[in-house]
């Protein structure tokens, strides 16, 4: 799973709209719009590629679902380790 970029990526530069008043916020925080973005960005991008892997995953889930509900749990003869 990829997290964040690369430090030496370059940037490109992009114009974008945001409220006003969480723009000014931020500013008064100190805050890093730029940094705040890409942050945002490899959030974004990881969630997605786990609701990828979830949904390409499902017909195992599914299938391993349905073997513990007709056999168990492989350890339930063992008892409690």
């Amino acid at each position: 799973m990829r997290h964040a970029p690369a430090k030496i990526a370059r940037r490109l530069p992009v114009n974008l709209t945001a409220d006003r008043n969480l723009v000014q916020r931020v500013k008064e925080e100190n805050g890093n719009l730029s940094k705040l973005l890409e942050e945002a960005m490899v959030a974004f991008l990881a969630r997605k590629e786990m609701e990828r892997w979830r949904d390409d995953n499902h017909q195992s889930f599914e299938s391993y679902n349905q073997m513990i509900q007709e056999h168990g749990l492989f350890s339930d003869d063992m008892g409690l380790l």
